[in-house]
Protein backbone atom coordinates (compact mmCIF):
# COMPACT_ATOMS: atom_id res chain seq x y z
CA UNK A 1 0.00 0.00 0.00
CA UNK A 2 2.91 2.23 0.24
CA UNK A 3 4.97 1.14 -3.02
CA UNK A 4 3.38 4.39 -4.74
CA UNK A 5 4.43 6.65 -2.18
CA UNK A 6 7.31 8.42 -2.01
CA UNK A 7 8.76 8.68 1.73
CA UNK A 8 8.38 12.02 3.18
CA UNK A 9 9.82 13.49 5.90
CA UNK A 10 10.68 17.00 7.70
CA UNK A 11 13.31 18.99 9.43
CA UNK A 12 13.44 22.27 10.87
CA UNK A 13 15.95 24.94 10.05
CA UNK A 14 16.43 28.43 11.34
CA UNK A 15 15.10 31.83 10.20
CA UNK A 16 15.25 34.69 10.35
CA UNK A 17 13.53 37.66 7.94
CA UNK A 18 13.93 41.42 9.04
CA UNK A 19 12.06 42.52 5.75
CA UNK A 20 15.23 43.02 3.77
CA UNK A 21 17.47 40.04 4.41
CA UNK A 22 16.62 36.59 4.57
CA UNK A 23 18.79 34.05 6.63
CA UNK A 24 18.61 30.49 7.47
CA UNK A 25 20.46 28.90 9.99
CA UNK A 26 20.91 25.77 11.08
CA UNK A 27 18.67 23.15 12.66
CA UNK A 28 18.65 22.92 16.36
CA UNK A 29 21.65 21.92 18.28
CA UNK A 30 19.61 18.83 20.17
CA UNK A 31 18.80 17.49 16.66
CA UNK A 32 21.29 15.35 15.08
CA UNK A 33 21.90 16.11 10.76
CA UNK A 34 20.47 12.86 10.13
CA UNK A 35 17.25 12.87 12.65
CA UNK A 36 14.03 14.19 11.12
CA UNK A 37 10.15 13.86 11.79
CA UNK A 38 7.18 12.20 9.79
CA UNK A 39 4.91 15.22 9.79
CA UNK A 40 4.85 19.06 9.95
CA UNK A 41 3.39 18.73 12.88
CA UNK A 42 5.33 16.30 15.07
CA UNK A 43 7.77 18.84 14.20
CA UNK A 44 6.32 22.18 15.14
CA UNK A 45 5.66 20.22 18.36
CA UNK A 46 9.32 18.98 19.22
CA UNK A 47 10.37 22.37 18.91
CA UNK A 48 7.47 23.67 21.46
CA UNK A 49 8.69 20.98 23.32
CA UNK A 50 11.88 22.36 23.63
CA UNK A 51 11.35 25.75 24.12
CA UNK A 52 11.95 27.05 20.74
CA UNK A 53 9.07 29.36 18.86
CA UNK A 54 8.07 27.31 15.37
CA UNK A 55 7.77 30.64 13.38
CA UNK A 56 11.54 30.93 13.83
CA UNK A 57 11.78 28.10 11.84
CA UNK A 58 11.72 27.30 8.37
CA UNK A 59 10.24 23.62 8.02
CA UNK A 60 11.89 22.04 4.53
CA UNK A 61 10.55 19.03 3.30
CA UNK A 62 12.65 15.90 2.12
CA UNK A 63 11.77 13.05 0.29
CA UNK A 64 13.58 9.52 0.16
CA UNK A 65 17.00 9.47 0.83
CA UNK A 66 17.61 13.43 0.67
CA UNK A 67 19.14 12.89 4.10
CA UNK A 68 21.55 9.97 4.34
CA UNK A 69 20.26 7.43 6.63
CA UNK A 70 17.64 9.42 7.89
CA UNK A 71 16.39 8.27 11.69
CA UNK A 72 12.74 9.22 11.97
CA UNK A 73 11.83 11.06 15.82
CA UNK A 74 8.37 11.90 17.51
CA UNK A 75 7.65 14.94 19.11
CA UNK A 76 9.19 13.91 22.24
CA UNK A 77 12.66 13.18 20.69
CA UNK A 78 11.86 9.46 20.28
CA UNK A 79 13.29 7.54 18.01
CA UNK A 80 10.42 5.92 15.62
CA UNK A 81 11.26 2.14 14.96
CA UNK A 82 11.74 1.05 11.38
CA UNK A 83 8.92 -1.51 10.55
CA UNK A 84 11.63 -3.92 8.70
CA UNK A 85 13.13 -4.62 12.34
CA UNK A 86 9.64 -6.97 13.52
CA UNK A 87 10.40 -10.43 12.09
CA UNK A 88 7.72 -12.03 10.57
CA UNK A 89 6.12 -13.34 14.02
CA UNK A 90 6.28 -9.76 15.20
CA UNK A 91 4.46 -7.99 11.86
CA UNK A 92 1.26 -11.20 11.95
CA UNK A 93 1.11 -9.92 15.93
CA UNK A 94 1.36 -6.70 15.23
CA UNK A 95 -1.71 -6.92 12.53
CA UNK A 96 -3.82 -9.24 14.86
CA UNK A 97 -3.56 -6.91 17.27
CA UNK A 98 -4.33 -4.34 15.49
CA UNK A 99 -7.73 -6.73 13.87
CA UNK A 100 -8.27 -7.20 17.87
CA UNK A 101 -8.67 -3.47 18.81
CA UNK A 102 -10.40 -2.06 16.08
CA UNK A 103 -13.12 -5.18 16.54
CA UNK A 104 -12.77 -4.84 20.46
CA UNK A 105 -13.03 -7.95 21.52
CA UNK A 106 -12.16 -11.72 19.54
CA UNK A 107 -16.48 -12.23 20.71
CA UNK A 108 -16.90 -9.35 18.29
CA UNK A 109 -15.27 -11.47 15.29
CA UNK A 110 -17.24 -14.41 16.24
CA UNK A 111 -18.70 -15.01 12.37
CA UNK A 112 -21.76 -17.75 12.29
CA UNK A 113 -22.94 -20.03 9.10
CA UNK A 114 -25.89 -18.52 7.73
CA UNK A 115 -29.05 -21.03 7.00
CA UNK A 116 -28.89 -20.37 3.88
CA UNK A 117 -25.28 -20.67 3.13
CA UNK A 118 -23.35 -23.92 2.12
CA UNK A 119 -20.27 -24.54 3.88
CA UNK A 120 -18.09 -23.26 1.23
CA UNK A 121 -20.10 -20.22 0.98
CA UNK A 122 -19.32 -19.52 4.25
CA UNK A 123 -15.83 -20.40 4.29
CA UNK A 124 -15.73 -17.43 1.44
CA UNK A 125 -17.25 -14.97 3.39
CA UNK A 126 -15.44 -15.14 6.18
CA UNK A 127 -12.29 -15.32 4.13
CA UNK A 128 -13.42 -11.95 2.37
CA UNK A 129 -14.04 -10.50 5.58
CA UNK A 130 -10.75 -11.77 7.26
CA UNK A 131 -9.24 -10.18 4.56
CA UNK A 132 -10.58 -6.98 5.10
CA UNK A 133 -9.97 -6.98 8.55
CA UNK A 134 -6.63 -7.35 7.75
CA UNK A 135 -6.18 -5.06 5.32
CA UNK A 136 -8.30 -2.15 7.60
CA UNK A 137 -5.21 -3.00 9.79
CA UNK A 138 -2.60 -2.79 7.71
CA UNK A 139 -3.76 0.75 7.03
CA UNK A 140 -4.62 1.80 10.55
CA UNK A 141 -0.92 0.67 11.53
CA UNK A 142 1.03 2.78 8.76
CA UNK A 143 -1.17 5.96 9.44
CA UNK A 144 -0.77 5.55 12.87
CA UNK A 145 2.98 7.12 12.44
CA UNK A 146 3.96 4.62 15.39
CA UNK A 147 6.48 3.14 12.94
CA UNK A 148 9.12 4.15 10.09
CA UNK A 149 8.24 2.56 6.98
CA UNK A 150 10.84 4.12 4.60
CA UNK A 151 12.35 1.02 3.32
CA UNK A 152 9.08 0.42 1.70
CA UNK A 153 8.01 3.44 0.11
CA UNK A 154 8.36 3.77 -3.71
CA UNK A 155 9.37 -0.28 -3.97
CA UNK A 156 5.77 -1.46 -6.09
CA UNK A 157 7.47 -5.31 -5.33
CA UNK A 158 8.12 -5.42 -2.31
CA UNK A 159 5.34 -4.73 0.69
CA UNK A 160 6.25 -4.71 4.30
CA UNK A 161 3.59 -7.08 5.19
CA UNK A 162 3.83 -9.62 2.01
CA UNK A 163 5.14 -12.48 4.54
CA UNK A 164 2.76 -11.87 7.27
CA UNK A 165 -0.20 -10.85 5.80
CA UNK A 166 -1.45 -14.75 5.04
CA UNK A 167 -0.97 -16.28 8.33
CA UNK A 168 -2.67 -13.20 9.84
CA UNK A 169 -5.86 -13.72 7.52
CA UNK A 170 -5.33 -17.69 8.92
CA UNK A 171 -5.36 -16.00 12.62
CA UNK A 172 -8.53 -14.22 11.91
CA UNK A 173 -10.59 -16.76 10.16
CA UNK A 174 -9.81 -19.20 13.52
CA UNK A 175 -11.16 -16.28 15.53
CA UNK A 176 -14.09 -15.59 13.28
CA UNK A 177 -15.11 -19.13 13.13
CA UNK A 178 -17.16 -19.93 16.02
CA UNK A 179 -16.58 -23.71 16.05
CA UNK A 180 -12.75 -22.56 17.49
CA UNK A 181 -12.16 -22.07 20.77
CA UNK A 182 -9.55 -20.22 22.43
Amino acid sequence: MLSDKKFTYYQPESYYDDGTNINYGAIPEELSSFQAFPTREECEEWLKNNGYNPGDFCISEYEDDDIEEVTLIDRNGDVIPRIEELDEDGLVNLIGDEVLFDAGSMDNLKTERQDDETRQEYEDRIYEEAMDYVNDAIVSIEESGEYNFQAYCGTPDVEWYDEAREWAVKDVLRWMSPETEE
